[in-house]
Parts: C-alpha cells; sequence; structure tokens
C-alpha cells in the first residue's frame, strides 16, 4: 500500500474546504440570510476552480458554473440544510475523493433521519440496527 503526502496545492485546498466549512457551518443554530449564502456560494465557484488541481477532469467547467449559478437562484426558497445538500450535490459531481462537504457538526433535523442503520455489503445494503420503537 502507498502512502501519499499531500502536496502545496492539496494543502491549500483543504485549507480553503476547512474555513468555508467554517464560515458555512459556524451558525448552525440560525438560518444564514440570502445573502450570505449567495455570498459563500459565489467564493466557492469563484476559488474552487483556481486552488483545485483538477477540478474539471469529469465535470467541465460550464457544467460546474451552471450547477453553481442554478443552486444561487434557488437559495431564496431553500433552508440551509437543503442548500448544503444541494452543495453536496455539486461537489460529489467533481468525482474526486479529496474533494468534500463535510457537514459532520451541523444539527440534523430528525426529520432528515431514517429510523434505521444500513451498511453495504458484498451481497447489497442490509439494515443492521433499526430505533427502539421499530424493533419488532
Amino acid at each position: 500500500m502507498k502512502c501519499y503526502q499531500l502536496s502545496g496545492k492539496m494543502k491549500i485546498i483543504q485549507l480553503i474546504f476547512f474555513v468555508l466549512g467554517f464560515l458555512i457551518f459556524s451558525c448552525a443554530d440560525s438560518q444564514n440570510t440570502t445573502y450570505e449564502w449567495k455570498k459563500d456560494i459565489t467564493f466557492l465557484k469563484d476559488s474552487l476552480p483556481v486552488k483545485h488541481i483538477n477540478l474539471f477532469n469529469a465535470l467541465t467547467e460550464e457544467e460546474f458554473n451552471n450547477l453553481i449559478d442554478e443552486l444561487i437562484t434557488k437559495v431564496d426558497s431553500l433552508k440551509d440544510l437543503d442548500i448544503i445538500f444541494e452543495l453536496q450535490k455539486i461537489i460529489s459531481k467533481i468525482k474526486d475523493s479529496h474533494t468534500s462537504l463535510n457537514i459532520g457538526k451541523y444539527p440534523i433535523p430528525e426529520f432528515y433521519k431514517f429510523p434505521f442503520q444500513s451498511y453495504w455489503f458484498n451481497e447489497g445494503i442490509i439494515i443492521i440496527n433499526v430505533i427502539e420503537q421499530n424493533k419488532e
């Protein structure tokens, strides 16, 4: 197994995502204003192509910009968590395992959670645990 060290560019990309994540999630208790969301998303649109070493490998620049622009136009009608999910969809289309949006510390309301835990085995997805009230 090979171990890889991050290059200077990759460290910068990680720092950008850390800062962006901090900015996005620092106000977890209250809804961000649409202005703040648009500003953050525009920052991502402008800085990611400059800092990412190979952003347009699986996604063209035009596709990336269209997805971001479409999200910016929908921000007014979305809740914070919905915006985050939309950002995750866009980031996942880059198909780069080093580029991600981490929402681990963001409070996810109960209606976004499933009442079970699953795992993807070779045979397929298997439910391995359920909440107490659904054990039967």
